[in-house]
């Protein structure tokens, strides 16, 4: 076993990605691998690849590998909020955009998590994420938190129902406007605004 070798480094990353023997357990879903390296005290379970400045929760929660997520998380010292260098997104956004609702329930559970942090680079939230890319089963879990924050607009003044309205996912629409109705008094803006956006996108 390689790893019992004291001359060999488990935290070498490869030369085009930059990526080190834990990424890319993480990245692939290697739950076993993941394990036996985390087991090793020299190796750092925060350390991101050099190209995409993700962390090996990062690639897992991107890809849907809820079991790895897991075992990342199960340490203490695991940063569950880092986000990647590239597009600014927390393993949460990744989780978020790409429909995995099963990791995406998980890192909710861990304290610390907050689910309104947006990406760093668009200003999107993961509910905004999930919104565009018509996740609507990550979309119920995200408004089952009780602190999430529906209307909250991107850097270009989009919102998760205005995404959601461009990308005509209708069952979403509703389900945001059905959530805002209920969080708003419609005599203010936000009763207002529901209406306006949905007429500003036909």
């Amino acid at each position: 076993m390689l790893l019992a070798r004291e001359d060999v480094n488990p935290n070498t990353p490869d030369t085009e990605y930059g990526q080190t023997p834990l990424c890319w357990a993480a990245r692939n879903g290697h739950e076993a691998v993941v394990k036996t390296l985390l087991a090793r005290e020299d190796v750092n379970p925060n350390t991101p690849d050099t190209k995409y400045g993700q962390t090996p929760l990062s690639w897992a929660a991107r890809n849907g590998h809820e079991a790895v997520v897991k075992t990342l998380l199960a340490r203490e010292d695991v940063n569950p909020n880092t986000p990647d260098t590239e597009c600014g997104l927390t393993p949460l956004c990744w989780a978020a955009e790409n429909g995995c609702e099963a990791v995406v329930k998980t890192l909710l559970a861990r304290e610390g998590v907050n689910p309104n942090t947006p990406d760093t680079k668009f200003g999107r939230t993961p509910l905004c994420l999930a919104a565009r890319r018509g996740h609507e089963a990550v979309i119920k879990t995200l408004l089952a938190q009780e602190d999430v924050r529906s209307d909250t607009p991107d850097n270009l003044g989009e919102t998760p129902l205005s995404m959601a309205l461009s990308g005509g996912h209708n069952q979403i629409v509703k389900i945001l406007q059905e959530n805002i109705s209920r969080s708003s008094d419609p005599a203010h803006d936000g009763g207002q605004a529901v209406t306006r956006q949905s007429a500003e996108h036909g």
